[in-house]
């Protein structure tokens, strides 16, 4: 069916005219690595670190007792003189709105 073009119409990539495969540029010889930079040598006259002469390991705090409990706190007491709550005296009852129809119950 096809007349042997690919799709879309576009042609093969053709080279472009006129570009020489890449040369290596002349006259770049190969890295050498720079002249006089031994490898690196460890710091002389650096010993490995000691602990601090002279720090002993932490000692408690001499003279601190354990927390006792402040003396002549009493447990605490329900305030004297509280009633329980009663209801508010000419509150009445909630009576249902006038005019509201019944719910109809949605949950067939």
């Amino acid at each position: 069916m096809g007349t042997g073009k690919r799709r879309g119409g576009t042609p093969e990539r053709q080279p472009v005219v006129g570009t020489p495969e890449r040369q290596p540029v002349v006259g770049t010889p190969e890295r050498q690595p720079v002249v006089g930079t031994p490898e690196r040598q460890p710091v002389v006259g650096t010993p490995e670190r000691q602990p601090v002469v002279g720090t002993p390991e932490r000692q408690p705090v001499v003279g601190t007792p354990e927390r006792q409990p402040v003396v002549g706190t009493p447990e605490r007491q329900p305030v004297v003189g509280t009633p329980e709550r009663q209801p508010v005296v000419g509150t009445p009852e909630r009576q249902p709105v006038v005019g509201t129809p019944e719910k109809i119950d949605l949950t067939g």
